[in-house]
């Protein structure tokens, strides 16, 4: 596993788990496989910009080296999401490509489209979409003289034998600190709203799983999981708390918490009165953590990129 078997095996529980790496990676194997019937799902949110990440007392971040280094190095075979904000806060247009570019290379299926995302502006996500595994379901883009639906239908996907609906939705509540001129840009439907028809049309193919990526406030995702029929799961971004998966009116919802840390390994399947049963476990990564030599790669090549605009910037200033 590309020595990522270093990364802690935590279960429900969050007690790390205290192993030689040959048992861990040997416990690891042994729960990666989904059985026949079920799918499992990786999912994270909240990188936060941490292409590196920093080893901090009291804000450590394991950075996407650590988690890539995990992820290359999964068995099985599983639906992977993220739940946005992969980006830093600040605009910053060379990091914003590295990030994007890594999570397509690490092959994510979807992630949500979060407030951060915006921090290059509306023109830069408009540029990213259908490039890049961005989705938001309820979101309108409206540029100069033409608005654009991000994502008209939502994502199918096969994994594991198992036929998967993935939508994304992003809640208008989480810019309201953002200026005015990028407000305008966007036209976002009530979550509630969209979701309901887009679950019933998924139902009606039909799939054997609905999974939602809600980027905003977990209550408003509690809300929209007791609204909405027909999901199964909802992974929740944006506030970065911490939620073990959790039944809101017989639909799943988890939450992976702060600075991208934690991989939550879900694995789903019915019984035989068609309720969702489930298995969970976080891998949660640290700084020391093998980390991803293609993700380094890309971190070298952003600081050099970074001294030598630095270095134009005093030639200019007579420095």
């Amino acid at each position: 596993m590309n020595g990522s078997a270093r990364c802690s095996l935590r279960a429900d529980s969050l007690r790390a788990v205290s192993l030689p790496a040959a048992a861990l990676l040997a416990a690891a194997l042994l729960c990666l496989a989904a059985p026949a019937g079920a799918l499992t799902v990786l999912y994270t949110a909240s990188l936060n910009g941490n292409l590196d990440g920093c080893d901090c007392r009291g804000h450590p971040r394991a950075g996407l080296a650590a988690r890539a280094a995990w992820l290359r190095g999964y068995q099985g075979e599983a639906l992977l999401v993220d739940a946005g904000d992969i980006l830093d806060v600040a605009p910053d247009p060379e990091l914003a490509r590295e990030i994007l570019e890594a999570y397509a290379e690490l092959g994510y299926d979807a992630v949500a489209l979060g407030d951060q995302e915006f921090s290059n502006g509306a023109q830069a996500v408009a540029s990213w979409r259908g490039r890049f595994p961005l989705s938001a379901n309820n979101l309108t883009l409206c540029l100069e003289d033409r608005c654009v639906f991000f994502s008209p239908e939502p994502l199918i996907k096969n994994r594991g034998g198992e036929t998967v609906g993935v939508l994304a939705l992003l809640d208008p509540r989480v810019f309201a600190l953002y200026p005015e001129e990028l407000r305008r840009s966007l036209k976002l439907e009530e979550p509630a709203q969209a979701a309901a028809p887009l679950v019933s049309a998924l139902r009606a193919r039909p799939v054997d799983w609905v999974v939602v990526l809600y980027h905003g406030p977990l209550e408003e995702a509690e809300r929209l999981a007791a609204r909405v029929p027909g999901i199964d799961l909802v992974v929740v971004g944006h506030e970065q708390r911490l939620v073990l998966p959790r039944l809101v009116e017989g639909t799943l919802l988890v939450s992976p918490g702060e600075e991208g840390n934690r991989v939550g390994m879900l694995t789903l399947r019915k019984n035989a009165l068609d309720r969702t049963r489930s298995a969970h476990q976080f891998w949660q990564c640290r700084f020391d953590h093998p980390r991803d030599p293609l993700i380094l790669a890309r971190l070298e090549r952003y600081r050099s990129k970074l001294r030598e605009a630095l270095k134009e910037e005093n030639a200019a200033a007579g420095r």
